[in-house]
């Protein structure tokens, strides 16, 4: 199965409506990229994006969208382009937008987080749940205090306190 095959809309949606039916299949995409993938603390990994979504105070269908897939093209196989072709130019740059790079260094990262708005919105929610307490309780501690370390600096950088 490509990226996109069960979750593909009109190609021709470049620049169009995203809507709750796109939110469902950015939902589906993301519980099979991320099927048998655990995190650090070796629990499930869809448990972070459906608590990224949960983290979004009323957002729109493009920002609910965007944070079920802000994740896939660093830890999976999908690809931005099957993105684009799935759910259109708006979610396919956030989504680029929020993806760090191998070869970039994290203030390059930050700094284009915040040029795209949803990206931004969606980080935000994103560096609510990473540094919970309770999903770094089970962590090794000079990994907790890596992370935590690491959470603190994006959250400096984006502007969210």
């Amino acid at each position: 199965m490509t990226d996109t095959e069960d979750h593909r809309i009109n190609p021709q949606r470049a620049g169009g409506t995203i809507g709750e039916a796109d939110v469902s299949r950015a939902q589906a995409l993301a519980v099979d990229a991320h099927h048998g993938q655990v995190d650090k603390a070796g629990l499930p990994y869809l448990e972070h994006p459906t608590r990224v979504v949960g983290h979004l105070e009323n957002p729109t269908a493009e920002e609910a969208t965007v944070a079920w897939l802000h994740d896939v093209v660093e830890d999976t196989p999908v690809t931005l382009e099957g993105i684009g072709d799935a759910f259109g130019s708006r979610v396919v740059e956030a989504v680029d937008a929020i993806t760090c790079r191998p070869d970039e260094s994290k203030l390059d990262y930050y700094a284009r987080v915040k040029l795209n708005p949803i990206a931004l919105t969606v980080k935000a929610a994103d560096l609510a749940d990473n540094p919970d307490p309770k999903r770094l309780q089970p962590l090794e501690p000079s990994l907790r205090g890596e992370l935590e370390a690491k959470y603190a600096l994006a959250r400096h950088e984006l502007g969210i306190e």
